[in-house]
């Protein structure tokens, strides 16, 4: 009765309108809907790109690239479209009529992912294999009416080009993934300066202040000429305004430990606080067996959520703004307190009969192994613009070369099997795929 079942609730039918569009010569590289309307923007391969109107299909042109578009983002109020392409540019294009506002070739290389804001649709940002480099741009208006990307920060840290971008839902932190396996927090309004700007323009960010809202009137150098060493090269003691804090100076590093002491955090030993950062830069998330080809904030913000090459959807908590993780307690052994993670593993020594087994020399030898996971993949360094893949992970424990080749592993101490510190920070993996997952 009522098209119900016999002793069930009754379920009504509902009808559902699927509108498709075709037209695209080669794969459809992009697809960004509209926050603020039925509409959503398209790019191709091919070069082509354009605004979709969901509910008819009906579809607006950009001016094609003669190189293929490799990103494309509409600003959160629906007006604005921009694109990111392999010919260098990144231009922002007006969504009712499809004329381009504004572009830029700031990137020396291609240009490989682009992202507006989700408060602000003056403010975006795009990612490029040069170097490889975060850029953050801020639309203006000219003297004469038109409109210019002027760039405001450009943040440094990724050792292969950048394949995805979003801002948290307040945009004052940004996520960046890219082929170099890891996941990076930005602050949006800390990063590195544009070079040619000049130290009178209003947009130079004051790097001075530290990042703690307790201490934001207290510079970075008035902390540096009051600390005290605390024992080690790293570590210091600072009697700050809100009492004594034990500080670890953490080096930020790329996939083969070397450190850069030009980009660097000043982290509170007790809780992983970040008080200072260099270039923007607030945390490395590792876990991902490969390149990281997808990232997106959950509507609430509280989890951050990424594919990779390795087959998996890994979620993480995106409201983490700390190296708690990295800088240690004693958990290596006595002494060790306070110490970053690399500034440990610099002093294990390999054993030369086990390329496995690590062993620091403190009041007595303590031994450690290096194990990775089961699944995975070891990915190639080289200078192209994507790493193929050697060969799948077959062992759990794995030699010192390998451990450099991957950077995702677990230290583990040999006596007790205690995980002493882990790279994989997710808070959940799923790794049903068998193949990347995009």
């Amino acid at each position: 009765e009522g098209g119900g079942k016999e002793g069930g609730e009754s379920k009504e039918k509902t009808d559902i309108t699927v509108t498709s569009m075709h037209g695209f010569a080669n794969a459809v590289s992009s697809l960004s809907p509209s926050p603020s309307g039925p509409q959503m923007a398209v790019a191709s391969k091919t070069g082509e790109a354009c605004i979709v109107q969901s509910e008819t299909g009906e579809s607006l042109s950009i001016q094609p690239s003669r190189l293929p578009y490799t990103g494309i983002s509409m600003s959160c109020d629906g007006k604005l479209v921009a694109t990111s392409s392999s010919d260098k540019f990144l231009r922002v294009w007006d969504a009712a009529t499809g004329k381009e506002l504004a572009s830029s070739s700031a990137h020396e290389s291609a240009v490989t992912c682009v992202q507006f804001a989700r408060q602000r649709a003056d403010l975006l940002a795009s990612g490029g294999a040069d170097k490889p480099t975060v850029r953050v741009w801020e639309l203006k208006t000219g003297s004469n009416g038109e409109m210019i990307l002027g760039e405001l920060t450009v943040l440094v840290g990724h050792w292969a080009f950048l394949t995805s971008l979003a801002f948290s839902n307040d945009d004052e932190v940004l996520a960046s993934a890219a082929m170099d396996g890891t996941i990076r927090l930005w602050d949006v309004a800390g990063g590195e300066p544009s070079a040619d700007m000049g130290f009178n323009s209003s947009n130079v960010q004051d790097r001075t202040k530290l990042y703690m809202d307790d201490l934001k009137d207290f510079t970075h150098r008035q902390m540096e000429d009051e600390l005290v060493s605390d024992g080690a090269e790293q570590r210091f003691k600072w009697s700050s305004p809100e009492g004594e804090k034990r500080l670890c100076k953490v080096l930020d590093s790329d996939g083969w430990g070397r450190q850069f002491e030009s980009r660097y955090q000043y982290v509170d030993v007790e809780d992983g606080g970040v008080l200072y950062t260099s270039s923007g830069w607030i945390r490395t998330i590792k876990g991902h067996c490969g390149a990281v080809n997808d990232i997106c904030f959950s509507p609430d913000g509280d989890r951050l959520a990424s594919v990779g090459d390795d087959g998996t959807l890994r979620v993480w908590d995106a409201q983490t703004y700390s190296n708690d993780e990295l800088v240690l307690d004693d958990r290596f052994c006595e002494g060790t307190d306070g110490y970053h993670v690399l500034s440990i593993e610099d002093e294990m020594t390999p054993n030369p009969n086990d390329p496995a087994a690590m062993v620091i020399e403190a009041d007595e030898e303590v031994k450690f192994r290096i194990n990775f996971s089961k699944t995975g993949t070891y990915t190639r360094h080289g200078t192209g613009p994507r790493y193929r893949a050697l060969k799948k992970m077959a062992r759990p424990v794995c030699s010192f070369t390998d451990r450099m080749r991957n950077p995702v592993y677990q230290i583990v101490k040999e006596e007790s099997g205690e995980v002493l510190f882990d790279w994989d920070s997710s808070l959940l993996c799923l790794d049903a795929h068998a193949a990347p997952a995009t």
